[in-house]
């Protein structure tokens, strides 16, 4: 029996039974509440000196920024995940700007979740998209970062966001391709 982080394990599935399979070097990113990560090179689970290792939520994108959880401001996971999401959208509402969201949530901000928002993305409602786009940017940037500094053979994204990839999918990828040092495209 092996006790491990989360995104560690997830990391170490998918090199073993899912996506990684045949990869000598992969990255995991799971978003749900915060932002986790796992990584995997020459078939070994990199877990840093003190088991810290890829921590990717906490990398200080904007300095004076949102305060995190874990004490700092402006990390990466308060700018990515379903909690920014509704952080946006629930802003933009409560400003006045029309959305199928109100309808979904019976006029309650606080009733609003991201599957709402994802439905209501699906019906081309123009505060859930692009609230997800600024998320997706966000996503986008951030993952580009890990490919500049790890160089890995695959990169696997995980998590509650996978429900909003068609939408996320192409914006990773085309910010991945514009911010990632050649030949990442």
């Amino acid at each position: 029996v092996v006790v491990e982080n989360d995104a560690n394990a997830a990391a170490w599935g998918e090199y073993r039974f899912g996506s990684g399979q045949g990869s000598a070097s992969l990255i995991v990113v799971t978003v749900g509440t915060g932002i986790g990560g796992g990584i995997i090179y020459r078939d070994r689970l990199i877990r840093g000196a003190h088991g810290m290792a890829a921590e990717f939520g906490h990398l200080v994108r904007v300095p004076e920024g949102r305060l995190c959880g874990c004490g700092k401001r402006g990390c990466w996971e308060t700018q990515v995940g379903p909690r920014a999401v509704l952080r946006r959208v629930r802003a933009t509402v409560a400003s006045g700007v029309p959305s199928v969201l109100c309808d979904l949530a019976d006029g309650d901000l606080e009733r609003i979740t991201f599957e709402s928002v994802v439905q209501a993305a699906d019906q081309n409602d123009a505060v859930a998209l692009r609230a997800l786009q600024e998320v997706g940017v966000n996503l986008g940037v951030g993952v580009a970062n890990l490919v500049n500094i790890f160089n890995p053979e695959l990169i696997v994204l995980g998590g509650a966001l996978n429900q909003a990839s068609a939408i996320l999918l192409p914006i990773v990828e085309r910010l991945i391709c514009e911010n990632a040092l050649k030949p990442a495209c």
